[in-house]
């Protein structure tokens, strides 16, 4: 069945391939459904050989309070791990893709909170606990996000474009500690622009 795309999302599509960082693009067909494209430029220099091994797939499953998901993880020292999802979707259509925002700064340690989350951990947290975009502003408020200073210098910090089955996109950031979510109309999030 072929979806009523709008011409002008057919190009962002198609010029994903020259792009030269992370980008998530959400479409939102005429006819109903929802096209998620991502390219995956990690923005920091990797040998060949190690920008194609660097990646693993992982697929965890349902529990009683979680829901399952499929991603693209870090597969750090060759270990497949769910320890850093850049991209997953999990069984509700909810969807997050993970860019670069070195400006990020996270809730300080000190944050009453019932539990700490790195950032580096909060794709796989809102895939495993959010059904849709309207599920991520209660599932980060119930956690302190905070840094990761090791994982920061070798990656980055970042930022977080979510999107749901019913098209519905926000980008997540965090900027002088504070949670902000912002409508993602667009249809864009990439590398380092703050929304």
């Amino acid at each position: 069945m072929m979806m009523n795309i709008p011409h002008r999302y057919l190009y962002a599509l198609l010029l994903l391939r020259y792009a030269k960082g992370c980008t998530t693009v959400v479409v939102n067909a005429t006819g109903g459904g929802t096209v998620i494209g991502r390219t995956m430029e990690l923005g920091i220099p990797l040998p060949d050989r190690a920008s194609n091994t660097i990646w693993s797939l992982v697929a965890t499953q349902r529990d009683e309070k979680r829901f399952g998901y499929a991603a693209i993880s870090a597969a750090l020292g060759g270990a497949t791990s769910d320890a850093f999802v850049v991209e997953g979707m999990n069984e509700k259509g909810f969807t997050v893709s993970v860019q670069t925002l070195q400006q990020s700064v996270y809730e300080n340690h000190t944050t009453p909170a019932p539990q700490p989350v790195t950032f580096d951990r909060v794709a796989a947290y809102l895939l495993q606990r959010c059904a849709s975009v309207a599920d991520v502003a209660a599932a980060l408020r119930g956690v302190a996000v905070v840094d990761n200073p090791l994982f920061a210098k070798l990656f980055g910090r970042c930022h977080w474009s979510v999107a749901d089955s019913s098209g519905t996109s926000a980008v997540v950031e965090y900027l002088e500690g504070r949670l902000s979510i912002h409508d993602n109309s667009r249809g864009l999030c990439g590398n380092q622009p703050v929304s």
